[in-house]
């Protein structure tokens, strides 16, 4: 079974994987880990993800990740720990903005954590079309966090051609447990914010 079925997206989120471990994917970490759950943060391997979440730190530092903060966070490498997120409730994939390499990862997520929600940081990349790509677009929604992640309240969840409405709501919800002001946007480019912003950066 490919779908996420309506029981796995009621079920409480204890668990949480990152993958990608730079600005955004260690912010996004923080912020999961300061709402209290213990998130595994992956990378290439865990000395590029200790060093990512080092950066992150020191560009925010306490009270966005402080001590009790960082305990919560395990770090790991796709190239031995990957397998680990069979086990997590939650998945949010945050690696390099490029549709080949995104679609890759996210065809070897769906496949090891067969049973779990994954949502695409993705600031500009079609949700519908990377669903598609990689053979789980039922449960693939975006969520867009800004930076810096633990301070910017805004998410912006975007719904797949695909997406199923259990998908959307859940990945809603939860933003707003984790204290994030959600808006549900259409899969069109640049999304709301961007999209808004862009006459502005011109």
């Amino acid at each position: 079974m490919t779908g996420a079925s309506h029981e796995s997206t009621l079920r409480p989120i204890r668990s949480v994987a990152v993958l990608g471990a730079g600005t955004m994917g260690a912010q996004i970490a923080a912020h999961v880990a300061n709402a209290g759950l213990p998130v595994l943060l992956l990378d290439l391997d865990t000395d590029t993800a200790r060093s990512g979440l080092k950066r992150a730190a020191a560009l925010k530092p306490d009270p966005f990740f402080t001590r009790e903060t960082q305990t919560r966070i395990r770090l790991g490498g796709f190239d031995r720990d990957l397998p680990e997120i069979a086990g997590c409730d939650w998945i949010i994939e945050a690696i390099i903005e490029d549709f080949d390499i995104k679609t890759k990862v996210l065809k070897e997520i769906s496949e090891i954590a067969s049973g779990a929600i994954i949502a695409t940081n993705t600031s500009s990349l079609s949700v519908t079309e990377l669903g598609a790509a990689c053979g789980c677009a039922d449960r693939l929604v975006g969520m867009h966090f800004f930076n810096p992640a633990p301070i910017m309240p805004l998410v912006e969840v975007i719904k797949g051609a695909q997406s199923s409405e259990a998908a959307v709501q859940r990945a809603m919800l939860i933003a707003e447990a984790w204290g994030k002001t959600v808006v549900q946007v259409a899969d069109t480019p640049g999304f709301i914010v961007n999209r808004v912003a862009r006459p502005y950066y011109l």
